[in-house]
């Protein structure tokens, strides 16, 4: 019983050793980055996400093919409500497909995985609006070379 509790007790330091974690969950990490239009910060303390905000530029579409850009600002976790990391730094936000309001729907994936000193992930979001013969949609990905792609990489180092 006794060289259980040490195995599992030296499985969680190698764990939080292996994130670049601190022992004591009274110290935090905090990362800041981005990638081709979008900005992240993000604060970790313990095995929990306590902050991540996202900027991100948006290109919205009308039918008519017209274009304009829009920017949103999402927080996605707070100390109040945090995301969870699991065993290996990874988290995961995902509300992509789940049953919205007639006419207007927004949809959102943030994923990333939490380093020593670097954390990366991929960011999505979609929003929908049609309202009679008004109908607009704002998404992510202003990639030329990858216009079908949605998703947005990021990379935020640590400070």
């Amino acid at each position: 019983m006794a060289t259980q509790v040490l195995r599992m007790r030296g499985a969680t330091l190698i764990s939080m050793l292996v994130l670049g974690l601190s022992a004591t969950s009274a110290e935090a990490a905090f990362y800041v980055g981005g990638g081709k239009g979008i900005r992240v910060t993000f604060r970790v303390k313990g095995h929990r996400l306590v902050w991540a905000n996202v900027v991100a530029r948006l290109l919205c579409v009308r039918p008519n093919g017209e274009q304009h850009f829009n920017r949103i600002k999402r927080n996605y976790a707070t100390p109040d409500y945090p995301l969870r990391l699991d065993g290996r730094g990874g988290f995961r936000w995902d509300t992509r497909g789940r049953r919205q309001e007639e006419g207007f729907s927004v949809e959102d994936f943030l994923v990333g995985r939490v380093g020593p000193n670097l954390l990366t992930g991929r960011y999505e979001f979609t929003r929908r609006f049609s309202l009679r013969h008004r109908r607009v949609v704002c998404r992510t990905g202003l990639d030329p070379a990858h216009p079908g792609r949605a998703e947005v990489p990021f990379r935020a180092r640590r400070r």
